[in-house]
């Protein structure tokens, strides 16, 4: 034990100091890694396993240390950036002297010495007895193992999963893994044409070790797919030759143990090399692995589980219509992969095989949308037995609801009335957004709001109003505890678009506390920048919200005032104020900005003076209101990339525009202050609006077609419920919407006519 003590702690000793001074460290290179290299695959397979997993770890990361060195790698080269962008980076100052280095003296004997024994290490004969001792000793089945795969064949499916995803090295497989890897990655294609060779071997061997050996060969080519040398592995040709074959046995219980191994490894390297299949063979593979569900091997028919589940997803990352062959084959083969799903669900009882299975149910409900809906009563009956399945095991509940969101999204309000559905609809969203139990709402909570939501936008309240309604005191407790504000308001503000304000009236002073809490990010000294990236989206500031929960504030705003302005005005006003000021006073996220601003073209509708309220008392508010006003039009000047692509999208954001031109215009109108700092710029701009619109040549019932469209998308495919007539009744006689440019324009033009300009 001393010893392996000592030894750990020399080869970490030598690992740091390689990784801090490469060149100093170099000409003790060869040595090390030599001793290392004989150290690890000089070792039986009896041995290896009793060899300490922490003497392994560091083994495998000083031999990725080796490969991954720049000074000891002439493959690897430093990104030739501008010196001055190199600086900047990170916010981190890089030394000038080093800006620009590329290049290492490789006259440097040390280093010339460090670079043959990496070269030797990646060069013919080496490399290859290196990658046979990786796979047949480190990545190959142990024993323990394989009595696992007996026994426990969830449990091992687990192991399995936990392994593919681990970060840290703790066991042999892993530490193979990361040598195997960093060998690929810097010298692709010796080490990809050894693992083939090593395949094609082994592959024409049947005893019973040769076949574990094959095993471990699929796996090595499983975990370096992104490495593989296109023109070293042609897996259409591989999928014909030897893949397909053995997917299509029938391999039973009594099969030899590697032959059942096999056939779940190929099913796992068809997941990784899906894409690489053309069409007729994407079919049969679908159609096989489909079939493998239902095998008697557990493990198996788990990882068929996953394969069949990224098969039916990739269509719809490459399909542009409905009639994709992919989509049309994936859809050709979907009943019967729902039925053997639903029959490995019941086969099957932890929490991740439970998981793994409803997981493919939601991907094909997914890839199929109205299509599957002949299916729906058979789908919505499996339903109830899962939930009482379910007890208290979040990740079965997060599971449940993926179902539900995608089978209500593509099928609509048909999925929502099924009886089967409601059974446990409504069931899991109360559990899922249970407020005393805090597991729940750390866990849960925001994928229960998300089915709510789906709900909501796809009920009619003929059939589901006492449902809905009954609610909403959950809502409340909801709102008043502060919980994912960027859901809950959602689901507030749909409720009282199809009940009416009463909603939310009936919050008292929740709402106000509520919003001041989620734009609080504004105030703070965290949020700033042109640019918001996804984690600062779910950032949230010392002081309360998250920038997401502030952007769905700011809508908030701006569609309560268009449904109820003399009830959401007097509430949103002293908010929007602070709001305003915070704008001139320091930067702010684009996206939060142009939030601002399409709340304050609603406020300014309503109020004319808003901006004039906002500065009252400041001395510079004539400058103060031209600099915001000057930003708000330079934002709306800007076309996006998809508004300049997309008619739909150009048209929708037109209608921001119009909104903005007519708020503006309205207050040039009832105020000559306002008309005369900024009146001339809110007549050029509307004046280039009204040409665009004469060249758009849009009417109202495309407008309003375009608006309801975005949520049509974010929905699905399915047919939505009553909220989309109120939204269509709403756009239909909004004033923003409704009211001419010209008219518009005319008047601000008269009332600046006689007003000099400052």
């Amino acid at each position: 034990r001393l010893v392996d003590k000592i030894f750990r702690t020399t080869l970490r000793c030598l690992t740091l100091t390689m990784d801090a001074a490469p060149i100093k460290f170099a000409p003790f290179l060869s040595s090390c890694l030599e001793s290392i290299l004989e150290g690890m695959l000089g070792l039986d397979l009896a041995t290896l396993h009793d060899v300490p997993s922490k003497r392994l770890v560091l083994q495998a990361r000083f031999i990725n240390y080796v490969v991954s060195t720049r000074e000891y790698n002439s493959m690897i080269k430093v990104p030739q950036l501008p010196p001055q962008l190199l600086q900047a980076m990170g916010g981190r100052i890089i030394q000038p002297a080093m800006v620009g280095q590329n290049e290492v003296d490789t006259t440097e004997p040390g280093i010339m010495e460090a670079r043959q024994a990496v070269t030797r290490l990646l060069s013919e004969g080496l490399c290859e007895k290196v990658v046979e001792a990786i796979v047949t000793k480190f990545l190959r089945l142990t024993k323990d193992e394989i009595l696992e795969w007996e026994n426990d064949p969830e449990g091992y499916f687990q192991t399995e999963e936990a392994e593919r995803t681990a970060m840290d090295a703790d066991t042999p497989r892993i530490c193979g893994k990361i040598v195997l890897r960093s060998m690929m990655e810097r010298g692709s294609e010796r080490a990809g044409e050894a693992l083939l060779a090593l395949a094609r071997h082994y592959s024409q061997q049947q005893d019973f070790e040769s076949l574990l050996n094959r095993e471990a060969c699929y796996h090595s080519l499983q975990i370096c797919s992104p490495w593989m040398p296109s023109k070293g592995l042609n897996f259409n040709e591989w999928w014909m030759a030897e893949l397909r074959n053995l997917l299509e046995q029938n391999i039973g219980p009594e099969s030899m143990f590697p032959l059942r191994t096999l056939q779940s490894r190929a099913a796992q390297l068809v997941n990784v090399y899906a894409d690489k299949l053309n069409v007729q063979e994407f079919t049969v593979a679908f159609q096989v692995t489909t079939n493998l569900l239902q095998s008697a091997d557990i493990v198996t028919a788990l990882n068929s589980a996953r394969c069949v589940d990224h098969l039916a997803t990739i269509p719809l990352k490459r399909a542009k219509e409905e009639n994709d062959p992919y989509l049309v084959a994936v859809r050709a083969h979907s009943v019967g992969a729902l039925g053997n799903s639903f029959a490995l669900a019941n086969r099957i009882s932890s929490d991740d095989s439970l998981r793994t299975a409803l997981m493919l149910v939601s991907g094909l409900v997914e890839a199929n949308g109205k299509a599957i809906e002949h299916c729906l009563h058979a789908i919505a009956e499996q339903l109830p037995p899962l939930w009482e399945r379910a007890g208290d095991r979040v990740s079965i509940h997060s599971s449940l609801m993926a179902v539900l969101s995608h089978l209500i999204m593509k099928l609509g309000y048909p999925a929502v009335e099924n009886p089967h559905v409601q059974k446990v609809l409504f069931p899991l969203i109360d559990y899922c957004t249970d407020t005393n139990v805090m597991h729940r709402v750390d866990t849960l909570m925001e994928d229960g709001l998300k089915l709510w939501l789906v709900v909501l936008l796809t009920s009619r309240l003929s059939t589901m109003g006492s449902a809905l309604t009954s609610m909403t005191q959950r809502l409340e407790t909801i709102l008043k505890k502060k919980l994912e504000p960027h859901l809950s308001l959602q689901i507030a503000q749909l409720y009282s678009t199809l009940y009416g304000p009463q909603i939310l009236e009936g919050l008292g002073d929740t709402l106000p506390s509520l919003l001041l809490h989620c734009i609080s990010c504004m105030f703070s000294n965290e949020s700033g920048g042109d640019a918001m990236t996804d984690d600062e989206t779910n950032k949230s500031s010392s002081n309360g919200g998250t920038n997401a929960d502030c952007l769905i504030a700011l809508t908030f705003i701006h569609d309560s005032i268009q449904l109820f302005p003399s009830f959401a005005y007097p509430l949103c006003q002293p908010i929007m104020i602070k709001v305003l000021r915070s704008v001139m006073q320091k930067r702010h996220p684009h996206a939060l900005i142009e939030a601002v601003f399409v709340g304050l073209s609603r406020m300014l509708w309503n109020n004319p003076s808003i901006l004039e309220e906002a500065f009252a008392g400041d001395s510079d508010a004539g400058a103060r209101i031209s600099s915001l006003v000057r930003l708000w039009l330079q934002i709306l000047s800007s076309t996006s990339l998809a508004g300049l692509l997309n008619r739909e999208a150009g048209i929708a954001e037109f209608v921001g525009r119009k909104g903005a031109a007519l708020s503006l215009c309205s207050a040039v109108c009832k105020s000559s202050f306002l008309a005369q700092i900024i009146g001339h710029d809110v007549v050029n701009f509307t004046k280039s609006l009204e040409r665009a619109e004469k060249r758009m040549n849009v009417d109202l019932d495309t407008i309003v077609e375009v608006s309801c469209g975005s949520v049509r998308q974010t929905l699905g495919d399915g047919p939505l419920g009553d909220i989309f007539t109120k939204m269509r009744e709403i756009l239909k006689t909004d004033p923003l919407v409704t009211i001419s440019l010209k008219e518009a324009l005319d008047n601000a033009s008269n009332a600046i006519k006689n007003i000099p300009e400052l």
